[in-house]
């Protein structure tokens, strides 16, 4: 695949049947990584198949580009906890982290702090991620909430939290 000249002839493909096809297109997309690309897999955030769904998550988060942040934060602060959503919702938290844009971290800070009353180990997990998340972002903003979530929390998520503060430590 070359440049922004095959994205016309990728987004073509992406007419294919096949999920696989798709999967391809979108990961030659990343490698292309223009903001005509960034938007083409913004699109994809409302597929109906999980799988394309996902993926689409994914190759956002390889892309860093800081227009998908709002998308994928919608996402991953959705309330509803059915499981294909679910995945999704733990793909996108994992994706803001990997951009590291400090525009996620409000978002992900809301996610670090929700409590809920159903789905309580689902949503614990995204908890997790969401402090691994602020922690791969790294700015003073995003420590100071993961500082306050590991003085609140217990368990896992607080030594997920104090991990995170404890690697920083280290490398400043």
């Amino acid at each position: 695949m070359g440049g922004p000249e095959s994205i016309p002839a990728l987004e073509a493909a992406y007419s294919h049947e096949e999920a696989r096809v798709k999967k391809e297109v979108m990961k030659s997309l990343v490698k292309i990584g223009t903001p005509r690309a960034a938007e083409f897999l913004i699109e994809k955030l409302r597929e109906e198949d999980p799988s394309l769904m996902a993926q689409a998550i994914i190759s956002l988060g390889m892309l860093k580009d800081p227009a998908s942040i709002e998308p994928l934060a919608e996402i991953a602060s959705k309330r509803e906890n059915f499981s294909d959503l679910m995945e999704a919702q733990k793909e996108s938290v994992k994706a803001l982290g990997i951009i590291g844009d400090g525009r996620a971290v409000p978002h992900l800070a809301k996610i670090l702090f929700r409590k809920v009353w159903f789905g309580k180990k689902a949503n614990d997990e995204l908890r997790l991620l969401a402090a691994l998340s602020l922690g791969m972002i790294g700015t003073p903003e995003a420590l100071a909430a993961v500082e306050e979530a590991s003085s609140r929390a217990a368990g896992e998520l607080q030594t997920a939290c104090k991990r995170v503060l404890d690697g920083r430590e280290r490398t400043t």
